[in-house]
Order: structure tokens, then C-alpha cells, then sequence
């Protein structure tokens, strides 16, 4: 009649074959490099529309950028974005005075409307805030 291998056996089986090495620990890596990056759109109009979409892109191909989304349909989007858009002395992009939506704030920066333009100097900046050191 055969015995079972013990387990133990089967464990000194092992060791001797992986030279008695055991795994290295995890290496503890920093978490990714977050940015942040503010939209204000009213969710309707044609550069809303391409922004957001824009967006959804960028966040499936950057996980380190955190979108904030706001209407400016509510009274609340509406507060917060003109006390966010206080800060600033003028936009870029389409309009220098915040005329178009979607208004989209990174970094210092400001940009208001949406066009491709607009989206290679945000990519840009959205590329090199996430490559460079914390």
C-alpha cells in the first residue's frame, strides 16, 4: 500500500529545489502621482460635449488625473465656478474673458472654450505634471 507524501516532505522538496530561497518581500513603491484637473460645462453644447469626451480618454489613459466636474446649469456650479474664476485675471483658448464653456482650470491656468488646440496644450501640461517629480 502507498503512503500519502507528508506535506512536509513535499515543503523539502521544494526548498531544495528553489535553493532554500524564499520570495522577496513587496517593494513599497509610492503611490502614482495625482493632478487635478477642474471642468465647469453646462453638459449640452458642442465644445462640452468634445471636452467631456476628451476627458473620458484622458482619465481611461491617465489614471493619476482626478477630474472635478460642475454644472454651471446649478446655482452651486455657478458659485464655485465664478469664485474659482476670481482668482484668475484672464482665460485662455477661445475667449481671454471666460466667454465659452466648457472652462476648464489646470494648474495656474485657465482655458476657456474647447477646440483642438486647446486639447494638445492641456495633454501637454497633463503629461508633464504626472511625469515629473512630486
Amino acid at each position: 500500500m502507498k503512503r500519502p507524501i507528508k506535506l512536509v516532505t513535499l515543503g523539502v522538496l521544494i526548498s531544495a529545489m528553489t535553493g532554500g530561497c524564499t520570495p522577496a518581500p513587496p517593494v513599497d513603491t509610492p503611490p502614482p502621482r495625482e493632478v487635478t484637473l477642474t471642468i465647469f460645462h453646462n453638459n449640452s453644447g458642442p465644445m462640452c460635449r468634445e471636452a467631456l469626451a476628451w476627458l473620458r480618454t484622458m482619465r481611461a489613459q491617465y489614471p493619476g488625473l482626478v477630474v472635478e466636474e460642475y454644472l454651471t446649469t446649478n446655482a452651486e456650479g455657478l458659485a464655485l465656478f465664478t469664485q474659482i474664476k476670481a482668482q484668475y485675471p484672464q482665460s485662455q483658448g477661445i475667449s481671454t474673458t471666460f466667454g465659452y464653456l466648457p472652462v476648464i482650470f489646470f494648474q495656474d491656468r485657465a482655458f476657456s472654450g474647447f477646440n483642438d488646440e486647446i486639447e494638445q496644450v492641456l495633454t501637454e501640461l497633463i503629461r508633464a505634471a504626472l511625469a515629473s517629480p512630486s
